[in-house]
């Protein structure tokens, strides 16, 4: 079964993403200013997103895929590339899984927040623009597919 160019997902892991014969894409992630410039020096390594439906990006992105990192109201200020991407529809199954540490703390974090479908990024090759470059989005939406 495929469901938007992605294989399906082991059913322990909710998914990694893994897309086959699909050309990477590029996308733009609205980001408070402060974790821009932590993802730009490599302080933080990855980033989740917690959704109570399956948008965007739950199952929109993959590895290779390129993700511009903007401002809210701002400006895009760097790129980074997706090294890995992983899918969960249910936070009690990130308790199941120990290889990354950060995941029992996604957990709690999406429990709080009574969140069904989670994303977690791993990011690899940030990029800084010397000048930033101006998107206009009309829109409220915090993440945006390129194409």
């Amino acid at each position: 079964m495929r469901w938007r160019g992605y294989a399906r997902p082991p059913a322990i892991a909710g998914g990694i993403g893994r897309r086959e014969n699909v050309k990477e894409v590029c996308h733009l992630a609205i980001i408070k200013k402060e974790k821009i410039q932590k993802i730009l020096s490599e302080e933080i390594k990855y980033d989740y997103w917690f959704g109570k439906t399956k948008k965007a990006p739950y199952k929109d992105v993959g590895q290779g895929d390129e993700i511009m990192l903007k401002e809210p109201g701002g400006k895009i200020r760097g790129r980074v590339i997706v090294e890995n991407a992983l899918f969960f529809d249910d936070y009690k199954k990130l308790n199941n899984i120990e290889t990354y540490g950060i995941l029992s703390r996604i957990a709690s974090l999406a429990k709080k927040e009574k969140t069904k479908y989670i994303t977690i990024l791993l990011f690899s090759k940030p990029d800084k623009y010397l000048a930033p470059v101006t998107y206009k989005k009309k829109d409220s939406r915090r993440w945006v597919v390129l194409g």
